[in-house]
């Protein structure tokens, strides 16, 4: 269903505009990948291919590593700069456990920093700023 609704957000976009997110720990995420392509006829559509855990709940220190980093890398070069969607594929964990002390995941509401993967990825382009919770979305939804 998931899959479903992010074929149907994703109708009107360029395949300059998405990324499939695949992780190399869960081979049957590749073939989600290139079947999105095949049923979207959308060959060009890139895909990057992370290297990370086949759990569905990582550490945060391992999304940093493993996911964010590499998409932040991404998102710097050419390619990622008229990106507006990220579609996880199966194989990419769902959530990010809580990890006490990690200083880089400051919550001003919360000491908690458990989070879900793609609430993480949206904040990737736009981290939010301090007065407007919206900020860090805009790239999703205004383009």
């Amino acid at each position: 269903m998931i899959f479903t609704l992010l074929i149907a957000f994703a109708q009107s976009a360029e395949p300059s505009q998405v990324l499939l997110l695949v992780n190399h720990n869960a081979p049957e995420g590749r073939a989600v990948a290139e079947a999105w392509r095949f049923w979207r006829d959308q060959p060009g559509t890139p895909i990057l291919e992370i290297s990370t855990p086949f759990e569905e709940h990582i550490p945060r220190a391992v999304y940093e590593r493993d996911i964010a980093n590499p998409l932040r890398e991404y998102l710097n070069t050419e390619a990622g700069a008229g990106l507006i969607w990220i579609i996880p594929v199966y194989g990419v964990p769902l959530g990010i456990l809580e990890q006490a002390g990690f200083e880089g995941a400051k919550r001003e509401i919360t000491d908690r920093n458990e989070a879900a993967v793609d609430s993480e990825l949206a904040l990737l382009r736009n981290p939010p700023a301090a007065n407007d919770r919206r900020s860090s979305l805009r790239w999703l939804v205004m383009r």
